[in-house]
């Protein structure tokens, strides 16, 4: 049976009022399409960024930006290229993440990328890009490592008709051990029932090109192996408490752009010199 997806969808008020089912244990998760006026700066990004090996990441195989995914990154200097760059997307991602929470019903919590909770930091953005062709994956994790509260997916390039899910896990262990998820038990649920996505143990999500997902770090997830060449590339993260008092102590690594700035302009007069002589 093919497997089926979770839609997330709205209800009317009209209806609202007369809806018998509810939601025990419900984890909230976002999904939004981000305009294509993005679609040039991410394009610029995947363009111009170096991926290496997930060798660091237990059980996956992809390519990735993440220093702390592949030690084929030399340092965390390549983490903070592809932040710079993709400023203008971050921003997004936040514009949805506090819609997301104003959905919620909560007020008073602000959110930054960056994993030191200073909101101006430039140093600490936990971004990264990973690409996936044939018969790669990404095994089952969560991102709760230093006082992660959301995580996200951009789908930038991908076909919700072959390429793989972004599978979400949930603990089923009770129903496991009873034998309701398991075939020929005498407690095993009814075929349809076992295949719905409310009722098994991964769901999937209905999925589609420049969708930003947004969900609570802790929930674990997983990306099935890639079936076909692709690529499939997502740009992920993870939201942090903005704590204003905070001062960052990272180490900062020199603006990039100042940097180019710098290099064109001895360029230049480099150029004028000859030309004067």
């Amino acid at each position: 049976m093919e497997k089926l997806k979770l839609k997330i969808v709205g209800l009317k008020k009209s209806v609202q009022s007369r809806v018998m089912i509810t939601g025990i244990h419900a984890v909230p998760i976002f999904i939004e399409q981000i305009d294509d006026k993005y679609k040039e700066n991410v394009n610029f990004i995947l363009n111009n960024i170096k991926f290496g090996i997930s060798n660091n990441w237990h059980k996956t195989q992809c390519l990735t930006t993440a220093a702390h995914g592949s030690s084929f990154l030399m340092d965390e200097k390549l983490d903070h290229i592809f932040n710079t760059t993709s400023h203008r997307l971050a921003d997004t991602i936040l514009d949805k993440a506090h819609k997301f929470l104003k959905q919620l019903g909560i007020k008073n919590l602000k959110l930054t990328l960056n994993s030191c909770g200073v909101e101006k930091c430039k140093n600490c953005t936990e971004l990264w890009c990973s690409k996936y062709t044939k018969g790669m994956y990404q095994a089952e994790h969560n991102h709760l490592d230093n006082g992660e509260l959301f995580s996200f997916v951009y789908f930038a390039k991908y076909d919700a008709t072959k390429d793989a899910d972004l599978t979400f896990v949930k603990d089923m262990s009770n129903a496991n051990e009873r034998g309701f998820l398991v075939e020929n038990s005498p407690n095993a649920l009814h075929e349809e029932l076992r295949e719905h996505p409310v009722f098994c143990n991964h769901v999937a999500l209905d999925i589609k090109e420049c969708d930003l997902v947004i969900f609570p770090s802790y929930l674990d997830h997983q990306v099935e192996e890639q079936k076909h060449d692709g690529p499939r590339i997502t740009i992920a993260g993870n939201l942090y408490k903005v704590i204003d008092d905070k001062k960052c102590n990272e180490h900062e690594y020199p603006d990039i752009g100042a940097f180019f700035n710098l290099l064109l302009f001895l360029y230049k007069m480099h150029i004028k010199k000859r030309v004067i002589k």
